[in-house]
């Protein structure tokens, strides 16, 4: 399979540019995210809805590799920027189509824009062998457990039509691209995944992570018990998903409108709070981070009091981990908490951050300084 190449200029060679996460910004994370400023943050583009990019498109799933080199532009038209260079054999996820010809594409995640459908063709889909059931077969023909949940690639990786080495070659997965994992191998080494719709064939596990989904339905409200007589009650709104800049996971994020009763005065101010959808470290302990930041609360622009909670998924638990601005922190008292979903963790780590702030912070939220 080609690689994407980057576009370049007519004329002197030139230092390559990156292709643009389509639609989004970027956001740095570094390790344990802390303090950082989230306002005017991006909603996620679903690969169903009827705009990509800005431009309207008919929904279109599925895998196509490229027939020739291909530009990519960053909209439906042979006068759009051109953004990168597709080359022959490179396999691009169709999210959508465009009059006049033009195919939505995006790769291992990335919404990367528009390419001319002439120059893609669809890639015929790998048919799996199962029983008559419809039950996926083992290296000995034997069926296999259904299982479902959806994946993060952490490498470039080849698909087998049967879940051993031996096997014959199905397909290839770059880093960071999501899949669905269909059924796993007895010794749980192997997962059969689709990628867009098509069924891709079966991928060593250790190459994999599991993701959650952070996108909330409705609102999450409740209320946080504080030291003494005081509380605070808060609504949790889902606002979109965001790349993190220079890696592959994404976060989703949350505005948050804080009230609270704090020693006979009553507060309200603006949160912002978010959840990796990838585990902490990329690793398979199925610990997400999630921050609870106080916009008010800040040294500097990108220095925001922030609270950070782990969602350990298979404890069932959030803990505390940690704050940004520890001389304005104080020891809470309650560190853990059951959630059996993300919303549960989402509200368990709202109802626990309160009790972290200390004198310093409350004095800022009451006054708008130090």
């Amino acid at each position: 399979m080609g690689e994407m190449a980057e576009a370049r200029p007519a004329g002197p060679a030139v230092e390559p540019v990156d292709l643009p996460v389509g639609g989004r910004r970027t956001r740095t994370w570094r390790g344990l995210v802390l303090g950082l400023a989230m306002a005017g943050l991006s909603p996620a583009v679903d690969s169903a809805a009827a705009e990509f990019m800005g431009f309207d498109v008919e929904p279109l799933g599925g895998i196509y590799v490229v027939v020739r080199d291909v530009n990519v532009r960053s909209g439906p038209a042979v006068d759009a920027d051109k953004v990168g260079l597709a080359a022959t054999g490179t396999e691009l996820e169709a999210v959508g189509k465009a009059s006049g010809g033009w195919v939505a594409v995006r790769r291992g995640g990335r919404d990367l824009g528009f390419v001319y459908e002439t120059y893609v063709k669809s890639v015929k889909p790998v048919m799996l062998e199962r029983d008559r059931a419809g039950r996926l077969l083992d290296a000995e023909g034997k069926p296999l457990a259904a299982m479902s949940g959806r994946f993060l690639t952490m490498e470039e990786t080849v698909a087998r039509a049967k879940p051993t080495a031996k096997a014959a070659k199905s397909g290839r997965l770059e880093r960071g691209t999501r899949v669905d994992a269909m059924a796993a191998s007895g010794d749980g080494k192997w997962l059969a995944v689709r990628w867009s719709g098509r069924e891709m064939g079966f991928v060593p596990a250790e190459v994999l992570v599991p993701l959650i989904d952070g996108q909330l339905a409705e609102p999450v409200t409740g209320t946080a018990r504080l030291p003494g007589d005081g509380s605070c009650r808060f609504t949790i709104r889902f606002v979109g998903k965001t790349a993190i800049e220079g890696d592959i996971i994404e976060t989703a994020d949350y505005d948050m409108d804080w009230r609270c009763d704090v020693e006979g005065r009553t507060l309200a101010f603006p949160g912002f709070m978010f959840i990796t959808e990838a585990p902490f470290q990329l690793s398979d302990n199925q610990a997400y981070q999630i921050s609870v930041d106080l916009l008010d609360v800040a040294r500097e622009y990108d220095d925001v009091f922030s609270t950070v909670f782990l969602y350990r998924k298979a404890e069932t638990t959030v803990v505390f981990d940690g704050v940004s601005l520890k001389d304005m922190a104080v020891d809470p008292a309650v560190r853990e908490a059951p959630a059996r979903s993300v919303r549960e963790a989402l509200a368990a780590a709202a109802r626990m951050a309160p009790a972290a702030w200390g004198a310093d912070v409350w004095t800022i939220l009451a006054t708008g300084t130090p």
